[in-house]
């Protein structure tokens, strides 16, 4: 599979795993801009791995309103880390035998861990 086809794949089995219908993906005006984005493969999105571009469309409503904007890209950035899982960072692209429910369920942890720094309630 070709880079331009890569980040794609793995933008629509993430936001799937995580309960996106198609519509909503089709609908979606960022990601339709990543979608054309990544149609050129010398684009600068190539300078990040996928999750880079989508991982804060994952963050639950609750939490997004909640945390400081300060504390935003760290919030991201912990969540890239919790879905990618141990091992090289690039494992999700490479093996088509990644656990994504694995990578939601350690995301939803991460979630449970910041309403708790932040008091926010279930």
């Amino acid at each position: 599979m070709e880079w331009v086809e890569v980040y794609p794949a793995v933008w629509d089995k993430v936001l799937a795993t995580f309960g996106w219908s198609r519509e909503r993906m089709r609908s979606d005006e960022g990601l339709a801009r990543f979608r054309e984005y990544a149609k050129d493969e010398n684009d600068l999105i190539y300078h990040e791995l996928p999750l880079h571009w989508i991982v804060n469309r994952l963050i639950p409503p609750d939490i997004e309103g909640a945390v400081p904007q300060a504390d935003h890209h760290r919030l991201e950035r912990e969540l890239e880390r919790a879905l990618e899982g141990p091992g090289r960072p690039a494992n999700y692209v490479n093996d088509p035998n990644f656990d994504w429910n694995a990578a939601k369920s350690r995301a939803e942890a991460l979630f449970v861990t910041w309403r708790e720094r932040y008091g926010i309630l279930p």
